[in-house]
C-alpha cells in the first residue's frame, strides 16, 4: 500500500474510531479505553508517515537556478548595500557588457586608491 493511501486510510479509521468512542464514552469504560488505545496507535502511525514523507529526497525545481556562475566575497558591512545594488543592477541590465563598461568608467574617473 502506498504511503499516501495508507495515510488517507488511517485518517478515515481514526475518525471512525473517535465517533465510536464518543458513543461508548459513558456506557462501557473498557470499550472506551480499548478505542482510545486504537486511536493512539493509528495516530502514531500517521505521525510516522508524515515524518517520513515531509522532508528529504529530490524535488523537481528545487535548488539554485542555473545562471551565471557566482562567487562568495567578504566585504566591509558599510559597502555591502552599495555592492548589492550594483549586483542587482547588473542582473536586471539588458546589455550586461554596457553596464560593466559604465561601471568601470565610473570607478576609473571617481575612485582613487
Amino acid at each position: 500500500m502506498k504511503m499516501h493511501d495508507e495515510f488517507q486510510s488511517l485518517g478515515e479509521n481514526v475518525e471512525a474510531l473517535i465517533a465510536e468512542q464518543k458513543k461508548v464514552m459513558f456506557v462501557d469504560n473498557d470499550a472506551y479505553e480499548s478505542l482510545n488505545h486504537d486511536i493512539e496507535t493509528l495516530s502514531a502511525r500517521r505521525d510516522e508517515i508524515i515524518s517520513a514523507t515531509s522532508h528529504g529526497g529530490s524535488r523537481k525545481g528545487a535548488g539554485r537556478k542555473k545562471g551565471e556562475p557566482t562567487t562568495l566575497i567578504r566585504v566591509c558591512e558599510d559597502i555591502e548595500p552599495l555592492l548589492k545594488q550594483i549586483s542587482d543592477g547588473y542582473k536586471c541590465a539588458q546589455d550586461k557588457t554596457a553596464y560593466k563598461h559604465t561601471l568601470v568608467e565610473f570607478i576609473d574617473s571617481n575612485v582613487t586608491i
